[in-house]
C-alpha cells in the first residue's frame, strides 16, 4: 500500500476525515515538537504550541489551500506560534518589572499619599472618553490581551494600540502634573 501524500491528506482533511488528521499528527508531531522545543527551550510549552497549531489546522481545515505544502505550512505555523509565545512572555516580564517598580515606589509612600495617588488615578481614569476607558480597563483591570480586546469590542488592532498609547500618555501627564503641585 502506497503512503498517503500530503496533498491527499489535505484533501481528506478538508472533508473532515479524522483518519487524515491522525495521519497528519503521526507524520509531523515529532518534527514540529523538536522545532518548537528548539525555539522555546521548554518541552511542555513546545508540546502546547504544537497541539495549538494542530487544533487550529483542524478547526480551519475547510479553508486549507488545495496546493498546500503541508510540511512547510506546519513548520511556519509552529514558528509563528512560538514567536507569539515569546513576545507574550517578554511583555508579561516587562509588566511584572514595571509592577514591581511601582510596588516599591508605593511602599515608600505614606498611607495618606497613597490614598491621594489612588484617588488621582481613579479621577484621571474616569475623565477618559468611554472608549479609551473601556479598552484601558479591559487591558489593565481584566488582564486581557490586545487581541482579546479586538475580538470582544470588534475594533481593529491598530485602534486598540492607539487608544492604549493615548490613554497611557494622558494618565502619565495628569498624574505628573498633579504630583508636581
Amino acid at each position: 500500500m502506497e503512503p498517503y501524500t500530503d496533498a491527499q491528506l489535505v484533501a481528506d482533511l478538508k472533508i473532515g476525515s479524522e483518519w487524515a488528521f491522525t495521519q497528519l499528527y503521526n507524520r509531523y508531531y515529532k518534527r514540529l515538537h523538536i522545532e518548537a522545543n528548539y525555539v522555546l527551550k521548554d518541552a511542555e510549552e513546545a508540546a502546547d504550541v504544537v497541539h495549538d497549531v494542530l487544533i487550529v489546522i483542524w478547526n480551519r481545515r475547510d479553508k486549507l489551500a488545495d496546493n498546500l505544502h503541508l510540511k512547510s505550512y506546519l513548520a511556519t505555523c509552529v514558528r509563528n506560534k512560538c514567536m507569539d509565545r515569546i513576545r507574550r512572555s517578554v511583555v508579561k516580564e516587562r509588566n511584572v518589572h514595571q509592577y514591581m517598580s511601582l510596588k516599591e515606589l508605593t511602599t515608600c509612600i505614606n498611607p495618606m499619599e497613597r490614598k491621594e495617588l489612588s484617588l488621582q488615578l481613579a479621577t484621571a481614569i474616569n475623565a477618559l472618553p468611554v472608549a479609551q476607558r473601556t479598552v484601558f480597563e479591559m487591558s489593565y483591570m481584566e488582564d486581557k490581551t490586545q487581541r482579546e480586546i479586538v475580538a470582544e469590542k470588534n475594533l481593529s488592532l491598530q485602534t486598540v494600540k492607539n487608544q492604549m498609547s493615548t490613554t497611557l500618555r494622558i494618565l502619565r501627564k495628569k498624574l505628573k502634573s498633579s504630583r508636581d503641585l
